[in-house]
Protein backbone atom coordinates (compact mmCIF):
# COMPACT_ATOMS: atom_id res chain seq x y z
CA UNK A 1 0.00 0.00 0.00
CA UNK A 2 3.15 2.26 0.75
CA UNK A 3 4.11 2.57 -3.17
CA UNK A 4 0.67 2.38 -4.17
CA UNK A 5 0.54 5.97 -1.37
CA UNK A 6 3.70 7.11 -3.00
CA UNK A 7 2.77 6.88 -6.72
CA UNK A 8 -0.88 9.23 -6.08
CA UNK A 9 1.29 11.81 -3.60
CA UNK A 10 3.75 12.21 -6.27
CA UNK A 11 3.81 14.90 -8.58
CA UNK A 12 4.51 14.62 -11.87
CA UNK A 13 6.61 17.01 -12.37
CA UNK A 14 4.81 19.17 -15.21
CA UNK A 15 1.37 21.41 -14.72
CA UNK A 16 -0.98 18.88 -15.57
CA UNK A 17 -3.72 21.55 -14.95
CA UNK A 18 -5.32 23.47 -17.55
CA UNK A 19 -2.85 21.15 -20.17
CA UNK A 20 -4.56 19.66 -22.52
CA UNK A 21 -3.27 17.10 -25.73
CA UNK A 22 -5.28 17.53 -29.14
CA UNK A 23 -4.62 15.20 -32.23
CA UNK A 24 -5.91 16.29 -35.86
CA UNK A 25 -6.38 15.31 -38.88
CA UNK A 26 -5.55 17.34 -41.89
CA UNK A 27 -8.69 16.75 -44.79
CA UNK A 28 -6.62 18.53 -47.81
CA UNK A 29 -5.32 15.36 -49.98
CA UNK A 30 -3.51 17.60 -52.63
CA UNK A 31 -1.45 19.35 -50.12
CA UNK A 32 2.19 18.59 -50.01
CA UNK A 33 3.89 16.99 -46.89
CA UNK A 34 5.22 20.92 -46.35
CA UNK A 35 2.22 22.60 -47.03
CA UNK A 36 0.48 20.75 -44.27
CA UNK A 37 3.10 21.80 -42.01
CA UNK A 38 2.78 25.30 -42.49
CA UNK A 39 -0.75 25.14 -42.34
CA UNK A 40 -0.57 23.27 -39.13
CA UNK A 41 2.07 25.57 -37.57
CA UNK A 42 -0.27 28.82 -39.01
CA UNK A 43 -3.35 27.02 -37.42
CA UNK A 44 -1.24 26.56 -33.77
CA UNK A 45 -0.28 30.50 -33.56
CA UNK A 46 -3.68 31.18 -34.43
CA UNK A 47 -5.13 29.35 -31.52
CA UNK A 48 -3.25 31.66 -29.20
CA UNK A 49 -6.14 34.44 -27.59
CA UNK A 50 -8.94 32.38 -28.89
CA UNK A 51 -11.35 30.56 -26.47
CA UNK A 52 -8.98 31.46 -23.05
CA UNK A 53 -6.04 29.50 -24.84
CA UNK A 54 -2.55 31.18 -23.68
CA UNK A 55 0.01 28.81 -24.94
CA UNK A 56 0.51 26.10 -27.68
CA UNK A 57 3.29 23.75 -28.36
CA UNK A 58 3.87 20.85 -31.15
CA UNK A 59 4.35 17.68 -29.98
CA UNK A 60 4.16 14.00 -31.31
CA UNK A 61 2.47 12.74 -27.50
CA UNK A 62 1.55 13.77 -24.68
CA UNK A 63 4.04 14.06 -21.67
CA UNK A 64 2.26 11.42 -19.35
CA UNK A 65 2.38 8.91 -21.98
CA UNK A 66 2.79 5.03 -21.39
CA UNK A 67 3.49 4.26 -24.75
CA UNK A 68 6.40 2.14 -26.43
CA UNK A 69 7.65 4.75 -28.77
CA UNK A 70 11.64 4.38 -28.46
CA UNK A 71 14.75 3.97 -30.13
CA UNK A 72 18.18 2.85 -29.70
CA UNK A 73 20.78 5.50 -28.73
CA UNK A 74 24.79 5.56 -27.92
CA UNK A 75 25.69 7.31 -24.71
CA UNK A 76 28.65 10.39 -25.45
CA UNK A 77 31.40 7.70 -25.80
CA UNK A 78 29.48 5.82 -28.37
CA UNK A 79 28.97 3.22 -26.80
CA UNK A 80 25.43 1.43 -26.84
CA UNK A 81 22.95 2.81 -24.07
CA UNK A 82 19.73 0.78 -24.95
CA UNK A 83 16.39 1.70 -26.40
CA UNK A 84 14.85 4.32 -24.99
CA UNK A 85 11.64 7.03 -25.47
CA UNK A 86 11.93 9.77 -27.68
CA UNK A 87 9.70 12.80 -28.53
CA UNK A 88 9.14 14.90 -31.29
CA UNK A 89 8.73 18.55 -30.35
CA UNK A 90 8.56 22.03 -30.37
CA UNK A 91 10.72 24.75 -29.29
CA UNK A 92 8.17 26.15 -26.20
CA UNK A 93 6.89 22.84 -25.72
CA UNK A 94 8.60 22.93 -22.00
CA UNK A 95 7.47 26.34 -21.01
CA UNK A 96 3.50 25.07 -22.03
CA UNK A 97 3.83 21.66 -20.15
CA UNK A 98 5.76 23.53 -17.13
CA UNK A 99 8.82 20.97 -17.40
CA UNK A 100 11.85 23.12 -16.01
CA UNK A 101 15.34 23.01 -17.83
CA UNK A 102 18.01 22.32 -15.22
CA UNK A 103 21.16 22.70 -17.28
CA UNK A 104 21.45 24.37 -20.68
CA UNK A 105 18.66 25.37 -23.13
CA UNK A 106 15.30 24.40 -25.14
CA UNK A 107 16.03 24.00 -29.02
CA UNK A 108 15.51 27.25 -30.84
CA UNK A 109 12.45 27.61 -33.13
CA UNK A 110 14.81 28.31 -36.12
CA UNK A 111 17.00 24.91 -35.11
CA UNK A 112 13.28 22.69 -34.94
CA UNK A 113 12.35 24.46 -38.20
CA UNK A 114 16.20 23.72 -39.80
CA UNK A 115 15.70 19.89 -38.38
CA UNK A 116 18.67 20.14 -36.91
CA UNK A 117 20.77 17.49 -34.88
CA UNK A 118 20.04 19.01 -31.47
CA UNK A 119 18.13 17.29 -28.69
CA UNK A 120 17.14 18.06 -25.06
CA UNK A 121 17.33 15.07 -22.70
CA UNK A 122 15.84 14.37 -18.93
CA UNK A 123 17.78 13.97 -16.11
CA UNK A 124 17.48 10.29 -16.13
CA UNK A 125 19.26 9.98 -19.49
CA UNK A 126 21.89 11.96 -18.56
CA UNK A 127 23.11 9.78 -16.06
CA UNK A 128 22.85 7.01 -18.30
CA UNK A 129 24.30 9.14 -21.24
CA UNK A 130 27.01 10.85 -19.44
CA UNK A 131 28.49 7.64 -17.80
CA UNK A 132 29.05 10.37 -14.94
CA UNK A 133 30.36 12.90 -17.02
CA UNK A 134 28.42 15.93 -18.48
CA UNK A 135 26.04 15.47 -21.62
CA UNK A 136 25.98 19.42 -22.24
CA UNK A 137 27.55 19.70 -25.77
CA UNK A 138 27.79 16.13 -25.94
CA UNK A 139 26.52 13.69 -28.42
CA UNK A 140 24.54 10.72 -29.07
CA UNK A 141 23.62 9.08 -31.67
CA UNK A 142 20.36 7.09 -33.10
CA UNK A 143 18.85 6.19 -36.30
CA UNK A 144 18.44 10.03 -37.34
CA UNK A 145 22.54 10.63 -36.77
CA UNK A 146 24.56 12.54 -34.34
CA UNK A 147 21.94 14.21 -32.13
CA UNK A 148 23.75 17.01 -29.82
CA UNK A 149 22.59 17.41 -26.59
CA UNK A 150 21.35 21.25 -25.99
CA UNK A 151 19.61 21.00 -22.22
CA UNK A 152 18.68 18.85 -19.37
CA UNK A 153 14.94 18.74 -18.41
CA UNK A 154 13.51 17.17 -14.95
CA UNK A 155 12.04 14.03 -15.16
CA UNK A 156 8.49 13.42 -15.62
CA UNK A 157 6.70 11.26 -12.97
CA UNK A 158 5.06 8.58 -14.41
CA UNK A 159 4.06 5.72 -11.95
CA UNK A 160 4.34 2.90 -14.52
CA UNK A 161 8.36 4.37 -14.87
CA UNK A 162 9.79 2.23 -12.12
CA UNK A 163 13.39 1.69 -13.25
CA UNK A 164 16.23 4.39 -14.40
CA UNK A 165 15.89 3.06 -18.74
CA UNK A 166 12.39 3.40 -18.00
CA UNK A 167 12.45 7.24 -16.92
CA UNK A 168 14.42 8.27 -19.93
CA UNK A 169 12.89 10.67 -22.05
CA UNK A 170 14.78 12.02 -25.07
CA UNK A 171 13.55 15.37 -26.95
CA UNK A 172 14.11 16.14 -30.48
CA UNK A 173 12.86 18.44 -33.17
CA UNK A 174 9.29 18.26 -34.19
CA UNK A 175 9.27 17.18 -37.84
CA UNK A 176 5.44 18.01 -38.77
CA UNK A 177 4.22 14.48 -39.40
CA UNK A 178 1.57 14.52 -37.17
CA UNK A 179 -0.85 17.13 -36.20
CA UNK A 180 -0.70 17.22 -32.60
CA UNK A 181 -0.88 19.92 -30.24
CA UNK A 182 -0.34 21.07 -26.36
CA UNK A 183 -2.72 23.26 -25.16
CA UNK A 184 -2.35 25.57 -22.16
CA UNK A 185 -5.39 27.19 -21.30
CA UNK A 186 -6.13 30.27 -18.42
CA UNK A 187 -6.55 28.97 -14.69
CA UNK A 188 -9.35 27.34 -13.94
CA UNK A 189 -10.79 27.13 -17.75
CA UNK A 190 -12.25 23.90 -19.38
CA UNK A 191 -12.06 23.16 -23.20
CA UNK A 192 -14.21 20.83 -24.51
CA UNK A 193 -14.39 19.02 -27.81
CA UNK A 194 -17.67 21.24 -29.52
CA UNK A 195 -14.93 24.34 -28.71
CA UNK A 196 -12.44 23.79 -30.31
CA UNK A 197 -13.90 22.34 -33.32
CA UNK A 198 -15.80 25.79 -33.41
CA UNK A 199 -12.91 27.30 -33.46
CA UNK A 200 -10.95 24.91 -36.56
CA UNK A 201 -14.19 26.21 -38.52
CA UNK A 202 -12.74 29.75 -38.12
CA UNK A 203 -9.17 29.20 -38.78
CA UNK A 204 -8.80 25.98 -40.86
CA UNK A 205 -12.22 23.68 -42.12
CA UNK A 206 -9.40 21.71 -43.48
CA UNK A 207 -8.46 20.38 -40.31
CA UNK A 208 -10.35 17.91 -38.55
CA UNK A 209 -10.71 16.96 -34.57
CA UNK A 210 -9.69 13.11 -33.98
CA UNK A 211 -9.35 13.39 -30.09
CA UNK A 212 -8.99 15.67 -26.63
CA UNK A 213 -6.69 14.75 -23.70
CA UNK A 214 -6.97 16.98 -20.58
CA UNK A 215 -3.64 15.76 -19.04
CA UNK A 216 -5.08 16.53 -15.16
CA UNK A 217 -7.40 12.91 -16.47
CA UNK A 218 -4.79 11.79 -18.19
CA UNK A 219 -2.92 11.74 -14.86
CA UNK A 220 -5.89 10.13 -13.13
CA UNK A 221 -6.09 7.19 -15.63
CA UNK A 222 -2.68 6.23 -14.36
CA UNK A 223 -3.39 6.45 -10.91
CA UNK A 224 -6.41 4.56 -10.96
CA UNK A 225 -4.79 1.23 -10.25
CA UNK A 226 -2.85 2.65 -7.17
CA UNK A 227 -5.94 4.35 -5.93
CA UNK A 228 -7.44 0.82 -6.50
CA UNK A 229 -5.00 -0.97 -4.40
CA UNK A 230 -4.83 1.38 -1.86
CA UNK A 231 -8.15 1.72 -1.07
CA UNK A 232 -8.66 -2.44 -1.15
CA UNK A 233 -5.13 -2.99 1.11
CA UNK A 234 -6.98 -0.49 3.73
CA UNK A 235 -10.49 -1.64 3.76
CA UNK A 236 -9.01 -5.19 4.23
CA UNK A 237 -6.78 -3.15 7.14
CA UNK A 238 -9.80 -1.86 8.53
CA UNK A 239 -12.17 -4.58 8.71
CA UNK A 240 -8.91 -7.06 9.58
CA UNK A 241 -7.75 -4.64 12.89
CA UNK A 242 -12.03 -4.07 13.42
CA UNK A 243 -12.41 -7.71 13.53
CA UNK A 244 -9.24 -8.06 16.30
CA UNK A 245 -10.65 -4.82 18.28
CA UNK A 246 -14.36 -6.82 18.85
CA UNK A 247 -12.58 -9.87 19.84
CA UNK A 248 -10.09 -8.43 22.41
CA UNK A 249 -12.82 -5.77 23.76
CA UNK A 250 -14.95 -8.21 24.41
CA UNK A 251 -12.40 -10.72 26.03
CA UNK A 252 -11.32 -8.37 28.19
CA UNK A 253 -14.74 -6.96 29.41
CA UNK A 254 -15.71 -10.03 30.38
CA UNK A 255 -12.95 -10.95 32.24
CA UNK A 256 -12.98 -7.43 34.12
CA UNK A 257 -17.34 -7.75 34.96
CA UNK A 258 -16.40 -11.42 36.25
CA UNK A 259 -13.98 -9.62 38.85
CA UNK A 260 -16.81 -7.66 40.13
CA UNK A 261 -16.53 -8.81 43.42
CA UNK A 262 -13.24 -8.83 44.01
CA UNK A 263 -13.37 -5.37 43.18
CA UNK A 264 -16.33 -4.56 45.40
CA UNK A 265 -14.10 -6.44 48.67
CA UNK A 266 -11.22 -4.22 47.55
CA UNK A 267 -12.97 -1.05 47.65
CA UNK A 268 -14.90 -1.80 50.71
CA UNK A 269 -11.27 -2.72 52.27
CA UNK A 270 -10.58 1.22 51.42
CA UNK A 271 -8.34 0.79 47.60
CA UNK A 272 -8.34 3.62 45.90
CA UNK A 273 -9.49 3.72 42.26
CA UNK A 274 -6.82 4.59 40.77
CA UNK A 275 -4.62 1.90 42.34
CA UNK A 276 -7.58 -0.83 41.08
CA UNK A 277 -7.26 0.91 37.56
CA UNK A 278 -3.29 0.57 37.77
CA UNK A 279 -3.52 -2.75 39.03
CA UNK A 280 -5.93 -4.09 35.83
CA UNK A 281 -4.10 -2.12 33.12
CA UNK A 282 -0.77 -3.73 34.22
CA UNK A 283 -3.10 -7.33 33.96
CA UNK A 284 -3.73 -6.32 30.60
CA UNK A 285 -0.69 -5.52 29.35
CA UNK A 286 1.02 -8.45 30.62
CA UNK A 287 -1.11 -11.01 27.92
CA UNK A 288 -1.24 -7.82 24.80
CA UNK A 289 2.54 -7.56 25.10
CA UNK A 290 3.30 -11.27 24.90
CA UNK A 291 0.90 -12.02 22.25
CA UNK A 292 2.15 -8.86 20.55
CA UNK A 293 5.98 -10.02 20.70
CA UNK A 294 4.74 -13.08 19.51
CA UNK A 295 2.70 -12.18 16.47
CA UNK A 296 5.67 -9.57 15.12
CA UNK A 297 8.04 -12.74 15.81
CA UNK A 298 6.41 -15.13 13.50
CA UNK A 299 5.57 -12.32 10.80
CA UNK A 300 9.00 -11.34 10.58
CA UNK A 301 9.57 -14.91 10.19
CA UNK A 302 6.90 -15.79 8.03
CA UNK A 303 7.99 -12.24 5.63
CA UNK A 304 11.64 -13.52 5.44
CA UNK A 305 11.17 -16.54 3.88
CA UNK A 306 8.37 -14.86 1.66
CA UNK A 307 11.30 -12.97 0.26
CA UNK A 308 13.29 -15.83 -1.39
CA UNK A 309 9.66 -16.11 -3.85
CA UNK A 310 8.37 -12.82 -3.75
CA UNK A 311 9.60 -9.15 -3.45
CA UNK A 312 7.27 -7.85 -0.74
CA UNK A 313 8.41 -3.81 0.68
CA UNK A 314 8.16 -3.95 4.12
CA UNK A 315 5.72 -1.43 5.48
CA UNK A 316 6.80 -0.52 9.06
CA UNK A 317 4.20 2.44 9.44
CA UNK A 318 0.94 0.26 8.62
CA UNK A 319 2.68 -2.47 11.35
CA UNK A 320 3.26 0.30 14.17
CA UNK A 321 -0.21 1.63 13.25
CA UNK A 322 -1.70 -1.54 13.97
CA UNK A 323 -0.22 -2.24 16.94
CA UNK A 324 -1.30 0.48 18.50
CA UNK A 325 -4.43 0.39 17.34
CA UNK A 326 -4.71 -2.73 19.30
CA UNK A 327 -2.60 -2.04 22.46
CA UNK A 328 -5.15 1.56 22.53
CA UNK A 329 -8.32 -0.75 22.08
CA UNK A 330 -7.09 -3.27 24.41
CA UNK A 331 -6.52 -0.55 27.51
CA UNK A 332 -10.07 1.16 26.75
CA UNK A 333 -11.92 -2.76 27.16
CA UNK A 334 -10.27 -2.78 30.64
CA UNK A 335 -10.48 0.89 31.50
CA UNK A 336 -14.40 1.10 30.43
CA UNK A 337 -15.88 -1.89 32.67
CA UNK A 338 -13.64 -0.82 35.29
CA UNK A 339 -14.53 2.48 35.85
CA UNK A 340 -18.45 1.26 35.51
CA UNK A 341 -17.74 -1.02 38.58
CA UNK A 342 -15.96 1.84 40.37
CA UNK A 343 -18.86 3.89 40.06
CA UNK A 344 -20.75 1.29 41.38
CA UNK A 345 -22.13 1.05 45.61
CA UNK A 346 -19.46 -1.64 46.50
CA UNK A 347 -21.55 -3.23 48.73
CA UNK A 348 -24.49 -3.69 45.67
CA UNK A 349 -21.66 -5.87 44.06
CA UNK A 350 -21.09 -7.70 46.99
CA UNK A 351 -24.53 -8.62 47.22
CA UNK A 352 -24.96 -9.66 43.70
CA UNK A 353 -22.50 -12.04 44.23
Amino acid sequence: MKSALDNIQRKTGIQEKDLYFATFAYDRSDATRKEKSLAFQLFADQLIGQFHIIETAMSDRDPLTTGRTSSNFSDIHGKFAGSFRFNRVAENYFDVIGLPIVKGRSMTRQEVKDKAHVAVVNESAALLLGQGQSVLGQHTHNWVGDLKIVGVVKDIQIPKDGTLKEKVRIYTYYTGRQFRLMIRLQTGKILEKFHLRELIQNIDPNFRLISLKPQLENKHKLLYADKVQAVFTFSILVIAIGLSMIGIYGLISYNTRQRRYELGVRISLGAQSTTIISMLLRECLKPMCVGGIIGLGLSAFIYGISLQFFTIELELVTILMATLAMAGFGLLACYLPTRKVLADDPVKALKQN
